[in-house]
């Protein structure tokens, strides 16, 4: 195979590959969606770079976009891009985390939504699943609107000024920050549902779960405080007779060793009294 030389025409493989790098795509995600290995991609960026002279492939992107624009300029009429090889419209990262998470719960989404949202928390992991994917609904929608500013900026026929040149590579170097942090967001929610399958087993699994929600439903109320296996002592009825002491318990009387100074009184009176009339 001969080698590329600055200023030869990009194959549709390569310009299919800078296309893909234009919107935003790593090269192992454009390798996914060709249908080929990573090698193989960055073997045609490669010979890209060497035919447009550009130093990384961001360059190359930019270069390529350059001569799209001034060939638009002088044919007259605008040819149509080659169809990008094995395209298929993908799920979104967010199709993605909501199949997951109702997948792990059982539930739909939207019930979810409305028990992530309850206080206090019932379930942890679904609160941080759900927190999570409102985060990435953000992101989403951040990837949707870098596409369709790269896309109006790219779109065939259109001549970008000077401005527009920088514009479309800091597009694409935002659009390419929002899919990493959608992939990063996307693999929390992943890990979250691992964690709750490996709760639900150590638990006995979805079938216990159910049983004690079941469980939690029937059982019958007790008292707030009250130990289960202790019974609630009767309240006192009005008019019972009142506690006995223990004096009254041993027989003692009021003159005994415990006697009262009020009640010792009287008796130290009558016995002054015998005294003084015996002298």
């Amino acid at each position: 195979m001969s080698t590329p030389q600055l200023g030869q025409p990009l194959n549709p493989a390569e310009a299919a590959v800078l296309r893909y790098l234009t919107e935003g795509y790593s090269i192992a995600e454009v390798a996914r969606r060709q249908g080929t290995r990573a090698a193989a991609v960055h073997s045609r960026a490669a010979r890209a770079r060497r035919k447009l002279g550009a130093r990384t492939n961001d360059h190359a992107v930019q270069l390529h976009a350059e001569q799209q624009a001034a060939h638009a300029a002088t044919s007259p009429a605008p040819t149509e891009q080659a169809p990008l090889e094995n395209t298929v419209p993908d799920p979104t990262a967010l199709d993605h985390a909501e199949a997951l998470i109702q997948n792990a719960w059982d539930r739909p989404i939207a019930e979810l939504e409305k028990a992530a949202i309850r206080r206090p928390v019932d379930d942890p992991l679904l609160h941080a699943a759900m927190h999570t994917r409102s985060h990435l609904t953000v992101i989403s929608h951040a990837v949707a609107v870098h596409q369709d500013r790269l896309h109006a900026l790219t779109r065939p026929g259109h001549v970008p000024a000077f401005h527009d040149l920088d514009r479309i590579t800091e597009t694409a170097s935002a659009l390419r920050t929002a899919y990493a942090e959608s992939n990063t967001a996307l693999t929390a929610i992943r890990d979250l549902v691992d964690a709750r399958e490996h709760t639900l087993k150590a638990e006995g699994g979805r079938d216990a779960e159910r049983v004690r929600a079941a469980t939690a439903r029937t059982a019958p109320s007790r008292p707030l405080g009250l130990i289960a296996h202790r019974p609630a002592q009767a309240a006192s009825v009005a008019g019972s007779p009142a506690p006995v002491s223990r004096r009254q318990a041993t027989g003692q009387s009021a003159t005994g060793p415990w006697q009262s100074p009020e009640s010792a009184a009287p008796t130290a009176r009558a016995s002054s009294s015998s005294v003084s009339s015996t002298r």
